[in-house]
């Protein structure tokens, strides 16, 4: 059951296609963007199908950066197939609102210790009220001071809960002032400015 009681059926949701398939997709996309953003899911499950992407992609010469979207649940692969230092990471640890397995504080904490030579390394967590702010704020103090991370206010994004331009505008000006307090940044979800909640979009 997802969010608001939508249900999603994985035989009509899930589409499964090939590394035959999907190459010439991509590199039609990176001729000119020489980019690609993975998201999911959870896209670290497919480590293994992802290396033997890279490596069909480099070969062709069509990709410089690889942009994960991760929800901080997985260690960081060891790439075989990509250049260190054109891999970055946003990671977007769940909060309690989310009624689901808590963070772990130890792996976040590895992870935050990417080396900046290889890529950047961003944290965004997804809040609906001000309590959702002090728990990020008391998750980065254990991450950082009781796991040796490394989490700059720098790289700390919120993004307001919302499915509707109305709402997320009004969790954004409930959110504004207490991240800029922090020191974070503050975003937002353009595509539900642009489409509302339209599926596929």
């Amino acid at each position: 059951m997802g969010r608001n009681g939508v249900k999603f059926n994985p035989s009509e949701e899930l589409v499964h296609k090939s590394l035959d398939w999907v190459f010439p997709v991509l590199v039609n996309h990176t001729a000119s963007t020489r980019s690609i953003t993975i998201t999911g899911g959870e896209p670290l499950l497919q480590a293994r199908a992802l290396d033997a992407l890279f490596l069909k992609m480099y070969w062709r010469d069509t990709l410089y950066e690889v942009n994960f979207e991760t929800n901080g649940t997985r260690k960081i692969p060891q790439w075989e197939r990509l250049p260190a230092h054109k891999v970055n990471y946003v990671v977007s640890p769940k909060l309690r609102s989310a009624k689901t397995q808590p963070p772990d504080p130890h792996l976040l904490a590895e992870t935050s210790r990417y080396d900046p030579l290889y890529g950047d390394v961003d944290f965004k967590f997804v809040c609906g009220s001000i309590a959702d702010l002090d728990e990020v704020q008391r998750l980065v103090d254990k991450i950082v001071t009781e796991q040796g991370g490394f989490i700059p206010n720098t790289k700390i994004w919120i993004m307001p809960q919302g499915i509707d331009p109305s709402e997320l505008t009004k969790t954004a000006q409930l959110l504004v002032d207490g991240v800029v307090e922090r020191g974070w940044n503050l975003t937002t979800r353009f595509h539900q400015y642009i489409w509302n909640n339209q599926r596929a979009r």
